[in-house]
């Protein structure tokens, strides 16, 4: 629904726009979630989350946790033992305890600090929790002959949390992860009940997203990406600036604005300054974006 509407808005604006404005979409760096400094980079794991003391056993579920959680701690540990600028050690894959649904309240200072010495690592990572879940929709649809069926979307949520503490115990970073697919779509049995599927039948699919939340987390030591929509001016003026933005060559599109916002006809100033700003933010360079935005 957020999708089709944002294009709607598109197509209006196009409309109000058709000659001398257009709607783009373009990409802006964004900085790494988890900043530190370069010589931290050998780092330690543990589980605290003790999916032994899961209350329910039914269904093979108890196992279907077990095995994804172990999946995780695998393709964590081989995204960072791949990447030349990181060490792991897994200290302990499994710390006896609680299996919460939700973060724990943080770890002892002098704990943290004990095992950062004792096994020399610069930071400590810490999994608290781990949570597969399947979420519900009934969707309903008015057949010909005027009665309704009803139709559960089913899909499969797996949701775990991290802690990073460096050596001296002081939070890091704490991580929200989520991972999801469609899993099934099957017939309501009665409306104001949605039976969902059993967990213990679904043990392939978590270990997928299982390993797709290990995988990812090393994302968050690195600068990403997010993509933006913005009006810029066109017209043939801006033909070459234009053609340079919608391929993202914001160093060679700048080039070509800088001239054109200190011009003397204001109407092409004002327009250039815009665009300008929109390649200097594109670009990473957000004092020049917020120096031009104002012009």
């Amino acid at each position: 629904m957020r999708k089709l509407c944002s294009l709607k808005v598109l197509l209006l604006l196009s409309i109000i726009f058709p000659s001398c404005s257009k709607y783009f979409t373009y990409t802006i760096p964004t900085p790494p979630e988890i900043k530190i400094q370069e010589q931290q980079n050998k780092i330690g794991f543990i589980n605290k989350f003790d999916y032994t003391s899961l209350s329910f056993n039914k269904e093979n579920k108890n196992e279907v946790y077990a095995t994804a959680v172990q999946n995780l701690i695998s393709s964590l540990e081989s995204s960072f033992n791949s990447d030349e600028n990181f060490n792991i050690v897994i200290l302990d894959t499994l710390r006896k305890g609680t299996s919460q649904k939700d973060f724990l309240s943080q770890m002892n200072n002098n704990e943290v600090v004990g095992i950062c010495d004792s096994a020399n690592i610069d930071m400590l990572l810490v999994l608290e929790y781990f949570d597969p879940d399947f979420l519900i929709e009934t969707e309903i649809e008015e057949d010909d002959d005027g009665s309704l069926s009803r139709t559960n979307i089913v899909d499969l949520e797996v949701r775990a949390g991290f802690t990073l503490y460096d050596k001296s115990g002081t939070l890091i970073y704490r991580d929200k992860s989520y991972r999801s697919m469609h899993y099934q779509s099957r017939p309501a049995l009665v409306s104001f009940v949605a039976i969902g599927p059993s967990m213990g039948k679904a043990g392939k699919e978590v270990n997928t997203l299982s390993k797709e939340i290990g995988e990812s987390y090393i994302q968050n030591f690195y600068p990403g990406n997010l993509k933006e929509i913005a009006k810029i001016y066109t017209g043939e003026a801006f033909k070459k600036a234009e053609a340079y933005m919608n391929n993202e060559n914001w160093k060679e599109a700048i080039e070509l604005l800088l001239p054109m916002a200190n011009s003397t006809d204001s109407k092409i100033s004002q327009k250039a300054s815009h665009n300008l700003s929109i390649a200097y933010k594109a670009s990473g360079n957000n004092s020049a974006y917020e120096y031009w935005k104002k012009k």
